[in-house]
């Protein structure tokens, strides 16, 4: 009687590539490589495929950026906007906006440059906020600008988390530029008081003048 053959050995075990996976790939890439080293070689090289592969999941690097776009939105709700004024909405919208991008700044150029894509949970939050806005008084001429001008701030502010505290300090030329070390140093002192950072503080203030103006302009509108 003849010996077993021996059993032939299985494929060795891999993770199935999946679009979340592409896209938790990509999170990672762009931390390491930014937007100049963000190809889709790259991203295929980084999950330990090759290109080909995939093109299964995504059409292009498009794509890629544009669901991380989608990943970011649908970390922040805009629930509140059908409750709150639409003065209070956005405060706890820009503060989560803020914090998500903040999470991922190495995103806010590649998303800076492409137009948005097909994600819907995108242009839904969109309409959420911009429905709001018309419903509680704002003509639909100054909507996009209003938007566009919160968001232009709030993007700034991310970056301005990864700051070092001291950026902009004066150092040793503390005494040429007297009034400017003392508001830093008091900014520090007050976001220490808060328990919070100075960026923090920075974001607070910018944004209640922003709605401040904003409900001031809105003001205007209505009384002409």
């Amino acid at each position: 009687m003849s010996a077993a053959s021996p059993r032939r050995a299985g494929r060795p075990k891999q993770a199935i590539l999946t679009r979340d996976l592409i896209i938790d790939g990509a999170f990672e890439l762009s931390k390491e490589a930014g937007t100049e080293g963000f190809s889709m070689k790259q991203l295929a090289k980084r999950l330990g495929v090759q290109p080909p592969a995939l093109y299964n999941h995504v059409a292009n690097r498009n794509e890629v950026v544009n669901a991380m776009r989608e990943r970011i939105a649908l970390s922040f709700q805009v629930d509140h906007f059908d409750d709150l004024p639409w003065y209070d909405a956005l405060v706890p919208w820009a503060w989560a906006y803020r914090n998500a991008f903040a999470a991922h700044p190495q995103t806010i150029a590649l998303l800076a440059i492409l137009p948005l894509g097909d994600e819907e949970v995108v242009f839904l939050n969109y309409e959420v906020i911009f429905s709001a806005l018309r419903r509680q008084g704002w003509p639909v001429s100054e909507l996009a600008s209003v938007v566009i001008a919160l968001e232009s701030f709030i993007i700034g502010s991310a970056l301005d988390v990864l700051a070092p505290e001291d950026n902009q300090a004066p150092g040793a030329l503390a005494d040429r530029a007297p009034t400017m070390h003392a508001a830093l140093e008091a900014r520090k002192a007050t976001a220490k008081a808060e328990g919070a950072t100075a960026a923090d503080v920075t974001f607070d203030v910018g944004l209640r003048l922003l709605i401040d103006g904003l409900r001031n302009r809105l003001e205007q509108f209505e009384s002409s």
